[in-house]
């Protein structure tokens, strides 16, 4: 079960980090050991920012900021559950301001505090107005962390509805109108178990693998090792928001560049994934490895149509 932050922004209206809701087979809304059913709105995978409905939700809305008058340098605060420890405030600068190809800001970036469990909370100005939605950070850094702008709210309903007439035009579920057909199986393909799926993880090191997920496509460099260890790196993204921001940095929308995690076997069929980093949430969960010759490696996820496939050298 994924767990992440929303803020409500009108009457049972609330919205989040798309990513939060990725693998998701239903969405609820808890606080105060009180849980509400939700639903989904309006979704834009491509700003990871969707918006959810939560019926019977008794709160008062926040007031919605100008994150285009936004500042290098001005005081903000991160609201949010991060490791599902509610209403935790941390506090934190404005430490730059992430522009798009076009010019356009794109992310906030500020040293106020996040950690996993944080996406799709609030970052607010000093006079307590919303003016970003937390979504990432880096984990091989410090104070490295990411809000979307909260003025792309405004452009959420249309987007979400050309999001969705793209996703009506082929067989596939709202929240993976991006994602690449999933690899068929084939006869000659083998389920590696046990001692041979072991194997396989204890000595993968450096392969290329592209790795298709309900929040897109894009290629990593993966590395696994003994003792569970897992290192992984987005190295290109075939999205548009993958294009260089100000300041050299690349986050695309997987969020981290570089990631480390850990791996462990399952009933012996499977292996089951976990990552440090936001970034790579996604791929969380557990897959089934599957060899075809004469050297392609491809992880099926045992959850959804997500998948890594890789050819060994």
């Amino acid at each position: 079960m994924g767990t992440g932050s929303a803020v409500l922004i009108a009457h049972e209206n609330l919205v989040t980090s798309c990513h939060v809701l990725a693998k998701a087979n239903r969405i609820e809304i808890k606080q105060d050991n009180v849980t509400y059913g939700a639903e989904l709105v309006h979704i834009d995978v491509e700003r990871d920012l969707c918006q959810i409905r939560a019926k019977n939700y008794r709160a008062k809305p926040v007031e919605i900021g100008n994150s285009d008058m936004v500042r290098v340098g001005k005081k903000v605060y991160a609201l949010g559950n991060p490791r599902g420890l509610e209403l935790t405030l941390s506090d934190g600068l404005v430490s730059a301001l992430r522009k798009d190809a076009d010019g356009k800001l794109r992310y906030i970036q500020t040293t106020a505090p996040i950690s996993p469990g944080s996406s799709g909370g609030g970052l607010f100005d000093s006079d307590g107005k919303l003016i970003g939605v937390t979504s990432m950070y880096r984990a091989d850094s410090q104070n490295l962390n990411f809000a979307i702008p909260i003025n792309m709210l405004r452009e959420l309903p249309e987007r979400s509805k050309q999001a969705l007439a793209k996703a009506a035009e082929k067989p596939a579920s709202p929240i993976a109108a991006v994602n690449a057909s999933k690899p068929a199986e084939k006869p000659e393909e083998k389920l590696l178990l046990g001692q041979d799926l072991r194997e396989h993880f204890n000595k993968a090191r450096n392969v290329s693998a592209t790795a298709s997920t309900t929040m897109g496509v894009f290629t990593v460099a993966l590395t696994t090792g003994l003792n569970g260890r897992l290192r992984i790196k987005n190295t290109t993204s075939k999205r548009p928001s993958s294009q260089p921001m100000n300041g050299s940095v690349n986050l695309g929308m997987h969020a981290a560049t570089d990631g480390f995690g850990v791996w462990r076997l399952k009933n012996a069929d499977k292996v089951c994934l976990q990552f440090d980093s936001i970034g790579f949430s996604m791929l969380h969960g557990c897959y089934r490895l599957f060899f075809s010759p004469p050297q392609t490696y491809t992880w099926r996820s045992v959850e959804d149509e997500s998948f890594i496939q890789y050819t060994e050298e």
